[in-house]
């Protein structure tokens, strides 16, 4: 029983872990797309 309540922190420590690695590339992401959204104006101005 000990064993089975070790395992089950350790998953959580590493569910925690993960989500906040996930949390991390999610703000990453939502900055590149905020910035591909709004690209800057010299660009569009270069296009035909």
């Amino acid at each position: 029983m000990f064993n089975m309540e070790k395992n089950l922190s350790n998953i959580t420590e590493k569910m925690s872990i993960i989500r906040e690695k996930t949390s991390i590339i999610g703000q990453k992401m939502s900055i590149i797309v905020s910035r591909v959204r709004h690209p800057l104006p010299f660009v569009q101005h270069q296009c035909p």
